[in-house]
């Protein structure tokens, strides 16, 4: 993907995600109150899916490049990419889950399924 197509689609998501946060958050005041912490933990999962993001297109340019340079696909190169998103969420969800009082576990989880949720909810709306 384009380099300026890719920031579009970023910012596509990053908008949609914010207003997916809001309500989440709102939806969250009917069961623990207007809290800091899961706004909080709504912001660590949005960072999370924007670095998985930005590590997915970098993974796929990369593989992209290697299999028209050497006409193959590097499964190991893929491997590696998917473990390095997963080790990011690890990562913040382990922080999340070490400091509750902090941010709560449940929010920092909730962004990371955004991505099937707009792409989904874009194809329901689409006129193609």
């Amino acid at each position: 993907m384009e380099k300026a197509a890719f920031i579009a689609e970023l910012k596509m998501l990053g908008i949609r995600a914010m207003l997916l946060n809001l309500a989440a958050y709102l939806i969250s005041t009917f069961f623990f109150g207007f809290t800091l912490r899961f706004a909080l933990g709504l912001m660590l999962g949005t960072a999370v899916m924007v670095v998985n993001l930005l590590i997915l297109q970098k993974g796929i340019s990369r593989i992209a490049y290697d299999a028209k340079r050497d006409g193959k696909a590097n499964i190991a190169l893929h491997t590696r990419y998917y473990l390095y998103r997963l080790g990011v969420f690890a990562a913040a969800f382990s922080f999340a889950l070490l400091l509750p009082e902090f941010c709560s576990p449940i929010a920092a989880a909730i962004p990371v399924f955004y991505p099937k949720l707009i792409y989904t909810m874009q194809g329901f709306f689409s006129r193609t």
